[in-house]
């Protein structure tokens, strides 16, 4: 090669070198994810508030359940305020990428589509799909035993991205909150619910019906549990990181999954 194409070929270089180097500085700069919380002293959170054992909203309009109860603790080692934005589930997404809450607290599983669309924190529980039928059934024993049943799943959810993963059902119905799964399978509208171990545990433990119903075989998929921000927002997934990961240490994670959920991260190991 020539000496002056080795010039032009080197000028070219270091131009691409510094075009990396801006952009990676003015993607760095734009991150005010966590400078904004911290001079706000706020982190606002976005959840249903209706997912029990999850998250709960007492007559009163005060929230509890893990999820909140994580939350506070999180913000709390972040030395910031904790403010709940409830809603829809299948709104939380969209709300979190418009800006409206700065992360989210949904019991969200990390399927690899969401991981694709949000920003994934560490790990702060865990949850399995299972199937949740009659105690007079005996034919349907696991959720692959769906063929040619009607069956009821949270909307937007994981545990009915997994009914249709196993295919061959009649019907999928959606539905906005578990308990209404659960009057329609009740009622012999559907013949199984598809839902998360955590919440099915607690629907029968706690429900006045709880009794009528039993959970049919292991979980289908168990998955990680994990807080959701925006694509772009790591410098505040740094921070949120970091609270998770001081209280798994500390055991504060697995005293509060045993107090809410009945089910460890390590149970689903």
């Amino acid at each position: 090669m020539k000496r002056w194409q080795l010039i032009i070929a080197g000028f070219g270089l270091a131009l691409v070198l510094l075009f990396q180097t801006q952009n990676t500085a003015l993607v760095q700069a734009a991150d005010t994810s966590w400078s904004s919380v911290k001079s706000s002293k706020t982190l606002t959170i976005g959840l249903t508030g209706d997912y029990a054992p999850w998250q709960t909203t007492a007559a009163s309009g005060k929230l509890g359940g893990y999820d909140v109860a994580v939350a506070k603790l999180v913000a709390k080692d972040l030395g910031v305020k904790a403010k709940f934005t409830p809603g829809q589930f299948a709104g939380l997404i969209p709300a979190l990428n418009n800006g409206k809450f700065d992360v989210l607290f949904g019991a969200l599983q990390a399927t690899p589509e969401r991981k694709k669309q949000l920003l994934l924190s560490k790990p702060y529980a865990a949850d399995g799909t299972v199937a949740v039928v009659k105690k007079s059934n005996n034919t349907i024993k696991s959720l692959t035993d769906i063929k040619g049943k009607v069956v009821g799943a949270g909307t937007g959810s994981s545990f009915a991205a997994d009914v249709q993963a196993i295919g061959g059902f009649k019907d999928l119905k959606e539905y906005k909150a578990p308990v209404d799964a659960f009057k329609d399978l009740k009622l012999g509208r559907i013949d199984v619910v598809s839902i998360g171990i955590v919440s099915a545990k607690h629907y029968i433990k706690t429900a006045p019906d709880g009794k009528d119903f039993k959970l049919a075989g292991k979980p289908y998929r168990s998955y990680d549990i994990d807080v959701a921000l925006k694509k772009g927002n790591n410098a505040l997934a740094s921070k949120i990181n970091a609270a998770i990961e001081k209280e798994q240490k500390n055991g504060q994670l697995t005293k509060l999954q045993k107090q809410y959920l009945q089910v460890t991260s390590q149970d689903l190991k």
